[in-house]
């Protein structure tokens, strides 16, 4: 375990009825649910960002606590700089809420333009720092992308969404291949063919870092 616990408890109505928060604008989409922004109601400039895994359709309920569950064992194993942290967790009768750190300039994937020129080798630095932490304690992320790296006001990344990482045990050192998750543009070759072992999150840190080098071109 790691010193980065986190309350997580269980509602018998809504979020936002249940605790102080004020719900504000949706400020993504994910393949687990949405990203909403939010505030503590007696302090409006505490901002955070809460992640909500519905439960859209019949079938979907197993679906959403299976990622809600692995991205919370992912927390609750990891203490790193370089890592998105969880404020607290809770379970609603509709849907599963992580609420975490709000980081204004949104994602890379939106903010890589903005991205000083002098700060893009520095990033990719800091998230294959934040890849070996995980790889140090026998975790995969498997969906490392532009998208799952969140920058604060000064651009500093921290690499998050964990919904699809997995723990890799003495016994267990693989993932099967149609069990692996992950965005298809970002896979390892080894991926379509054979099981992936940790070894899937450097080459897509490498991928990382020629979008980096090479976004001067593009530009």
């Amino acid at each position: 375990k790691s010193s980065s616990a986190f309350p997580l408890i269980n509602l018998k109505g809504d979020f936002f009825k249940e605790l102080p928060y004020t719900q504000g604008p949706v400020l993504g989409h994910g393949m687990s649910g949405d990203v909403i922004l939010i505030t503590r109601s007696d302090k409006p400039s505490e901002k955070r960002v809460l992640k909500r895994m519905a439960f859209k359709c019949r079938g979907s309920e197993r679906a959403a606590k299976m990622l809600f569950m692995f991205e919370l064992d992912t927390f609750y194993r990891t203490d790193h700089r370089g890592l998105a942290k969880c404020v607290l967790a809770a379970r609603c009768p509709d849907y599963l809420a992580i609420v975490m750190k709000f980081y204004p300039l949104g994602d890379l994937d939106r903010s890589l333009f903005l991205l000083p020129a002098g700060s893009r080798h520095w990033v990719a630095a800091r998230v294959s720092e934040a890849v070996e932490y995980l790889h140090m304690k026998r975790i995969v992320h498997s969906d490392i992308k532009l998208a799952n790296i969140l920058l604060d006001a000064g651009f500093t990344p921290v690499l998050g969404d964990f919904g699809l990482s997995r723990y890799l045990t003495e016994d267990v050192l693989t993932v099967a291949a149609n069990k692996f998750g992950g965005t298809r543009e970002y896979w390892a070759p080894e991926i379509r063919s054979r099981d992936a072992s940790q070894q899937v999150d450097p080459f897509k840190v490498h991928f990382l870092n020629i979008i980096l080098s090479t976004i001067r071109e593009i530009i």
